[in-house]
Parts: C-alpha cells; sequence; structure tokens
C-alpha cells in the first residue's frame, strides 16, 4: 500500500492555511547512487552533494511556528483632549459704533 506523498509547496500552503509561519526549511539525506562506496568516501561525497543542491536531498525538515492572534483587537488608550476655540471671543458694540 503506498503512501500518498505531497510536494513540498503543497505543505507549506496548508501549513499557512492553518496559521502556521514556516521558519526553517531543511533537506537531509543526499544520496550518492553510485552504489558500493567506502565510509570515508562516501561522507565527502555526500557533503559535496549537500553544498552543490542542497534540495536534492531525500527528506525535508519544515520547522514552523503557529501565529498568535488576539482575539479581540486592542484599541489605544490615548485620549485626544479637543480645544473649543470660538471664531469671536466676544460682541462688542463698541467696535460697530465708530463706524
Amino acid at each position: 500500500m503506498a503512501l500518498p506523498t505531497f510536494s513540498i509547496p503543497r505543505i507549506k500552503d496548508w501549513l499557512n492555511l492553518l496559521g502556521f509561519e514556516v521558519i526553517d526549511e531543511h533537506y537531509l539525506c543526499h544520496s550518492t547512487l553510485l552504489g558500493e562506496i567506502k565510509e570515508q568516501k562516501k561522507g565527502r561525497i555526500t557533503n559535496m552533494f549537500a553544498n552543490i543542491a542542497p534540495k536534492m536531498g531525500s527528506v525535508c525538515v519544515l520547522t514552523a511556528k503557529k501565529r498568535e492572534w488576539p482575539l479581540t483587537p486592542i484599541r489605544p488608550r490615548v485620549r485626544y483632549r479637543t480645544v473649543f476655540q470660538p471664531a469671536v471671543r466676544t460682541a462688542s458694540m463698541l467696535d460697530h459704533d465708530k463706524n
């Protein structure tokens, strides 16, 4: 029975829809596909493949963090004071009578 395989972008999209943020993506297990090789040479060759083509690893480890959103919006507590300044301060009949 074969297990379903999903692409990395599809998994990232699912995580994003569920409210996760992908922090790190790391690939492991770079295969040499060269058959029988001594362990010492195999380590060097795998490191070379990891440096040349890092996304060719057969295992991908995604690190994701759940984003936390508050349920209620936080309102600022700053209150602005409005100062009433009338256009005409006082009505004076003395200025009117001079004309």
